[in-house]
């Protein structure tokens, strides 16, 4: 292991506790293979598409002459986007995870293992982010007005957040077509990381709509703590890389 990789380990290693916490009493993502981040993606696409259908009652609620309804069309945009890279990265892992069964070499079996749960955590953010738009949409059609802004919110940290995960996912290509394993590795965790600061975002949109006070302070507390972890781990990164 380089010295530059062991830094994001460091990173990482140090975050394990705040993750934890930040998870605490949810169902934590274990992600050790190619096929766990692939199921992960699967089952997060699942609930998306779910979304989707429930999302098209609340839209058909929204009177035309609505004052957030330009904002809704603009939500109903990113979701779509995302909703199509949801499910063509989720394409790409499905691919990459066949290519690491039939690799000629060790090397290439890890390169393709990392290059398939990248592309898992690509699938499994882009659904995420699908839901948190259309609980924007409940929000506002329901008149919860106090939601609508969480929530509002929780999607723009989230699209920042995408676009991270998607300059590391690229960062993970590069790397291994210059053969270099552990810059890839390390944009790997990256992605990983910025994929459970959006899952943060969505467990804050979901708490915003259920209208709990107390169950959306603990949610912003933890989105707040996730959000103190990626940025330790952003400089480890860029001191690592």
């Amino acid at each position: 292991m380089s010295s530059k990789f062991f830094l994001v380990i460091v990173a990482c290693s140090v975050c394990v506790g705040a993750v934890s916490w930040v998870f605490a009493g949810e169902e934590v993502p274990q992600v050790e293979t190619a096929q766990q981040a692939i199921s992960l993606a699967e089952d997060a696409v699942d609930a998306a598409r779910v979304s989707i259908e429930r999302g098209k009652g609340f839209v058909g609620q929204i009177p035309e002459d609505s004052d957030l309804m330009c904002d809704v069309k603009e939500m109903l945009v990113t979701t779509s986007e995302k909703w199509k890279l949801a499910i063509n990265a989720l394409e790409w892992a499905e691919i990459s995870a066949e290519k690491m069964q039939a690799a000629p070499s060790d090397a290439m079996s890890v390169n393709y293992e990392v290059l398939a749960m990248s592309s898992s955590f690509i699938s499994f953010s882009g659904a995420n982010m699908v839901q948190v738009g259309l609980l924007f949409v409940e929000a506002v059609a329901t008149d919860k007005a106090e939601s609508v802004g969480i929530i509002g919110l929780a999607l723009q940290d989230s699209m920042v957040a995408f676009e991270q995960l998607s300059f590391h996912y690229d960062g993970v290509k590069v790397a291994l077509v210059g053969d270099n394993h552990d810059k890839a590795e390390g944009d790997g965790i990256m992605t990983e990381l910025y994929s459970l600061f959006i899952l943060s975002k969505l467990n804050l949109s979901k708490a915003a709509l259920q209208g709990d006070l107390e169950v959306l302070a603990d949610a912003q507390k933890r989105s707040d703590a996730l959000d103190a972890v990626l940025a330790e781990a952003r400089q480890e990164y860029n001191a690592g890389f």
